[in-house]
């Protein structure tokens, strides 16, 4: 049996064409590939934000809108300033919790200081009158400078 000829032209377009169709097949899968991957960043991301509170995510909503939330570079800059802020707000809470500590122990001292105040050592006998007369300007001076009084 004579084989018919095929003339080359027609050969060479043939390979051609099934060159191009296992090109677009192979680039098809890439492209397959890339939605799937890009499905799954997408459905993860998904699942991310609705473990964060509603009112959270409309504030994030309503952040990408702006200016700074289009541009992933200006997004970047806002977020580390953000958290910059964050972490000295932190720092001044955590100093202005230790004043209110400090000034908690100051009044509680005070409080023990008016319920018991220091009583001073007088001798039994002043020596002079006049060492009597200040010892008593001292008393009176202090015991009416007190709510309890003496």
């Amino acid at each position: 049996m004579p084989n018919p000829a095929v003339p080359l032209d027609t050969l060479l377009q043939n390979e051609s064409s099934a060159r191009a169709a296992l090109e677009q097949r192979a680039a098809q899968s890439v492209l397959a590939d890339r939605v799937r991957s890009l499905i799954g960043q997408v459905t993860r991301a998904d699942a991310e934000i609705v473990r964060h509170p509603a009112e959270l995510q409309r504030h994030a909503r309503d952040l990408l809108v702006t200016p700074d939330g289009q541009e992933p570079g200006l997004r970047a800059r806002a977020i580390e300033q953000a958290r910059t802020a964050d972490r000295e707000a932190a720092i001044k809470l955590g100093m202005a919790d230790e004043a209110v500590r400090q000034r908690r122990e100051a009044v509680t001292a005070i409080g023990q200081l008016r319920r018991e105040p220091p009583r001073r050592i007088l001798p039994e006998r002043p020596a002079t009158a006049a060492t009597a007369d200040e010892l008593a300007a001292e008393l009176e001076a202090t015991c009416t400078g007190r709510i309890l009084g003496c």
